[in-house]
């Protein structure tokens, strides 16, 4: 992939009205035709919304790793269909899924559902990622994490914690989540490709031209590796990411 952007900026997923380039994320892209990119790099990672008129479809290996956010409607994931032991997720608005690589998924909506994903598609040669698709729990044991570099920060330092939910390592994409106590950062390049989903409190992103991006529960955002991007945070912020390891 080449990167559709011609210069990093923050892109709202849930934004109906974004621009949107219709992109399959390969030949065997189930959702090819109903698939919408925001960003795209070279690490065949790529961020957007899928809008899918509903119905059924059975996948026997899903070609790629997808995180998915429900924008609108809802959606049935069936995985481990060949086990003993197969799981049934119920996904409504908000909620959220990791497809792993090489499962089996049976999808089913029973009306129009939309959702915002960040995809990676590792080479043809990597192993399946897993058999079962995993519901992002919003609420899970969270462990002390790194907190931004005092160096960076216009204030105190704040408390950091997170926990990772599902890790590809043929792509380096990581998926997960995240809380802090208030702080303010600078602006500097974002790290890594990231999207955000925020489960609860909120936080201003603001970009190299000065304009300030406000991001509040239920907003799910892109930030590319690169992007000039200042936050400052008045309250507590949880949200779940993912986040690609290699460089963009």
């Amino acid at each position: 992939m080449s990167d559709t952007l011609s210069r990093p900026i923050l892109l709202r997923l849930d934004d109906t009205d974004a621009p949107l380039i219709p992109t399959s994320l390969g030949k065997a892209d189930p959702f090819a035709a109903r698939r919408g990119v925001a960003w795209s790099g070279e690490t065949a990672m790529a961020a957007g919304r899928v809008a899918w008129e509903g119905g059924t479809l059975f996948m026997s290996a899903f070609p790629h790793t997808e995180l998915l956010i429900v924008q609108g409607g809802a959606l049935t994931v069936e995985s481990g269909m060949e086990t003993d032991a197969p799981v049934t997720l119920r996904l409504g608005v908000g909620q959220a899924a990791v497809l792993p690589r090489g499962a089996a998924l049976r999808l089913r909506a029973d009306a129009p559902v939309s959702w915002s994903f960040c995809a990676a598609v590792a080479p043809a040669s990597a192993p399946a990622l897993g058999v079962f698709a995993l519901v992002v729990d919003p609420q899970p044991v969270l462990s002390p994490s790194a907190a931004p570099a005092a160096e960076l920060l216009l204030g105190p330092v704040p408390a950091c914690r997170s926990a990772n939910q599902a890790h590809d390592a043929a792509t380096g994409l990581r998926v997960g989540v995240w809380d802090s106590t208030p702080y303010a950062r600078r602006l500097i390049p974002h790290r890594v490709n990231e999207l955000m989903h925020i489960l609860e409190g909120e936080v201003t992103l603001t970009d190299e031209s000065g304009a300030a991006h406000r991001v509040v529960a239920g907003d799910t955002v892109f930030v590319p590796r690169g992007a000039p991007c200042a936050w400052t945070s008045a309250i507590h912020v949880r949200k779940i990411y993912a986040v690609q390891d290699a460089p963009a």
